[in-house]
């Protein structure tokens, strides 16, 4: 009996102290890349709190660098923008076999499409990004902030189309759905906008 109660002590012990060895404690760099983001959002963007919670998981890609943590916000924005178009197209079409004489809401909806674009201008602002990089003498540092700004512009377009639309319950999802968008894609903007008017500056 002893004997039994001694060795599940040791197995105890021995599995405790191998589950010890492998927690790695939180490094300073790791603290620091956290921090790094936290303090740019409260900086730079108009929702800070929705800066910091949609770029926390990618502090070590990011590293402290004002250009990863730019290129790392637009990527966050195009998959909820595409999703948002894609969307839209299928209720338009959907809602106009329905509902064929509510012209307003289906002109409404068929303007939402323009989040199609929205999504263009994301990805050809990544390219740009990519090519300044790349590029230290580049003159175009103001692209990629011109072209994230024209994002929000096509955003904004579905919902100043249904500001007079009287169906509530469709005005309310679509305004919903345009907003979580146009928050992830305005933070974008801010940090592109930061990050490469500051590289900007700094270049000679």
């Amino acid at each position: 009996m002893n004997t039994n109660r001694v060795l599940c002590t040791s197995l105890l012990v021995l599995f405790f102290s191998t589950f010890l060895l492998h927690i790695k404690p939180t490094s300073a760099g790791a603290l620091e890349n956290t921090e790094f983001i936290r303090t740019t959002c409260y900086k730079i963007t108009s929702n800070p709190n929705l800066c910091f919670s949609s770029l926390y998981d990618y502090a070590t890609i990011i590293n402290q660098n004002p250009y990863n943590l730019a290129n790392q916000s637009v990527s966050l924005a195009i998959p909820s923008a595409k999703d948002s178009a894609q969307y839209f197209a299928m209720f338009y079409e959907s809602y106009k076999r329905e509902h064929y004489n509510n012209h307003r809401v289906s002109n409404a909806l068929h303007r939402c499409e323009k989040f199609k674009k929205a999504v263009g201008k994301m990805y050809k602002s990544l390219d740009e990004m990519r090519s300044i990089s790349s590029d230290k003498k580049s003159s175009s540092y103001d692209t990629p902030a011109k072209l994230m700004w024209d994002a929000l512009g096509f955003e904004n377009t579905c919902t100043v189309e249904f500001e007079n639309v009287e169906d509530e319950a469709v005005k309310r999802d679509v305004m919903d759905r345009v907003n979580q968008v146009k928050g992830l894609t305005t933070i974008a903007f801010e940090l592109v906008h930061h990050s490469f008017y500051t590289q900007k500056e700094s270049t000679p």
